[in-house]
């Protein structure tokens, strides 16, 4: 690893983790808009990126929201902490130039109800947290998105959420199944709709061999829906 690393920071070899260009390149050229969750938040233990100042970093999302509909990826450590959580979104914001109203909490870390009724404090519209980190299948009882209903208030909020049912990750992490077999399991349909419809892919996993070519792959099947 040390090697590695002295041949990536000397310009020798490619960073065998930066593979987010090449994903913006292929949905691009499959005329899709998926989203696009950023981590922006301060390094600490259970937070790994690069900081928010790097001119790289700034310049790289900026030519990512070309592709993605971007969002935000709030820090492990904003777990309910809803300045910290304001803190970063304005920071994307300031960024991109746009208003960001998606969401994604690191780790699916987030507690129903406080985390959404944070979610909706500031201004946020959708969120795509609501999945298993462990298996595939749906949490939520459907694959489709819907209005969060908060039981406390008896009324319906305007935050819409996106259930997922497939992660790469939980494949690789958890099932220990082939980049083949996900794509395989993507293809079973349940009541005329794929099990796919919401599907969440991270940005490297270099030591899944056949990674980088599962997501050219998923997004080729016909009829795919997301």
């Amino acid at each position: 690893q040390f090697i590695t690393r002295f041949k990536v920071l000397s310009g020798f070899k490619r960073d065998p983790y930066d593979h987010i260009l090449q994903i913006g390149e292929i949905v691009k050229n499959k005329n899709l808009i998926p989203n696009l969750f950023v981590w922006i938040g301060d390094y600490g233990p259970h937070d790994k990126g690069l900081p928010h100042t790097s001119e790289y970093f700034r310049e790289l999302v900026r030519n990512l929201g070309q592709h993605f509909s971007i969002g935000l990826h709030p820090s492990y450590a904003s777990f309910g902490n809803p300045e910290q959580i304001k803190t970063e979104k304005s920071r994307l914001e300031d960024l991109t130039g746009i208003e960001i109203k998606k969401n994604r909490f690191h780790f699916l870390r987030f507690r129903i109800s406080e985390s959404y009724r944070i979610l909706l404090s500031l201004g946020f519209t959708e969120d795509h947290s609501m999945g298993f980190s462990d298996r595939m299948g749906y949490r939520a009882g459907t694959g489709q998105p819907f209005f969060w209903y908060d039981l406390l208030s008896d009324e319906t909020t305007s935050l819409l959420i996106f259930p997922f049912t497939m992660m790469d990750s939980t494949a690789h992490f958890h099932m220990k199944i082939s980049p083949e077999e996900f794509i395989e399991i993507s293809k079973v349909k349940n009541e005329n709709s794929w099990l796919s419809t919401h599907t969440i892919f991270h940005n490297e996993h270099p030591s899944w061999k056949g990674w980088e070519n599962m997501i050219l792959n998923f997004v080729s099947e016909p009829d795919r829906l997301s």
